[in-house]
């Protein structure tokens, strides 16, 4: 899974367009996941997916389930659903995103595009092995409250087949003079395509206070649910603390780090093989680590 542990961030995927000055973030699925395309939390670290996580710069994805949001998505500043751009010579707002957690290196890139009275936010997500993520959906900006409902589909091209379905999608920016939110709520589903397979619920959320317009501090929560199989429902919970800092012009750094509270995500492989005595099979050992994070890199044109 993509969400990030998509945890998950975009991000994630994900995607949200919002007006915004620099202090604006992204996080995709905001700019779709931190989370969470999708893996569960444990597997993650896609999930956050997906649009992309903003706070010094306006979004979309963080880490679903971006999913990353991530986690966690949408960076691209844009005019709200009918009103005409203040300069057409300004183009196509976008963004493009870098994510680093417990799913590996994770890249976004997305834009809004506006058609008549709607404007429609775009994005893509790929991470560092084989499995790509496309999800689309409306933009409505509200003042300083932007929600981009989302539909994705991901791939994996090693398997040469779709592996998940991205849906539902929101992804939720109230950006206020001091105080910035985000939220994402990704769904992946991948039994569409797998029967028997884990569907999940990611979701990624964070209060920042303004203490400058170039420095952003406050708490990040991100929940994973299993939807199905008879698993336990709340099957990772990390908490912790999030900085988005401004790194130069239409630039945002973001940092989040947290404490996983679900013991059954804190177990971590060790490397060590045992041997089953039942069965003969092999066994990969685990130790219990509890730390959880994602960097983030994003910039918005």
């Amino acid at each position: 899974m993509r969400y990030v542990t998509r945890s998950l961030s975009l991000v994630v995927p994900a995607v949200v367009a919002l007006s915004g000055s620099a202090s604006a973030q992204v996080d995709p699925a905001a700019a779709p996941a931190d989370a969470p395309a999708a893996e569960t939390a444990s597997e993650q670290a896609t999930p956050e997916p997906a649009p992309a996580e903003t706070a010094a710069a306006a979004p979309a994805v963080e880490e679903t389930p971006a999913p990353e949001p991530a986690a966690e998505p949408a960076p691209a500043a844009a005019p709200a659903a009918g009103e005409p751009a203040e300069d057409e010579e300004e183009g196509i707002p976008g963004w493009f995103r870098i994510d680093s957690d417990g799913l590996g290196l994770q890249l976004w890139v997305g834009a809004t595009h506006s058609l008549g009275p709607v404007d429609l936010a775009s994005d893509i997500y790929v991470d560092s092995g084989t499995f790509a993520e496309f999800d689309i959906g409306p933009a409505f900006s509200f003042g300083p409250l932007a929600l981009t409902p989302m539909v994705g589909i991901g791939f994996d091209w090693s398997e040469q087949r779709a592996t998940t379905l991205i849906a539902p999608q929101l992804f939720t920016i109230l950006d206020l003079d001091m105080i910035y939110f985000e939220s994402w709520i990704q769904g992946f589903l991948y039994s569409p395509f797998t029967e028997g397979a884990d569907n999940d619920l990611y979701t990624r959320n964070f209060l920042l206070a303004k203490l400058s317009d170039d420095f952003h501090i406050g708490p990040q929560m991100e929940a994973t649910l299993a939807l199905n199989n008879d698993r336990d429902t709340l099957s990772s919970l990390p908490v912790g603390g999030r900085i988005n800092l401004a790194y130069g012009e239409n630039n945002l750094l973001g940092l989040f780090l947290g404490y996983e509270t679900q013991e059954d995500a804190r177990q971590v492989a060790d490397g060590t093989v045992t041997v089953d005595p039942v069965s003969g099979e092999p066994v990969e050992g685990t130790t219990e680590r509890a730390l959880v994070g994602r960097f983030t890199f994003v910039r918005t044109w």
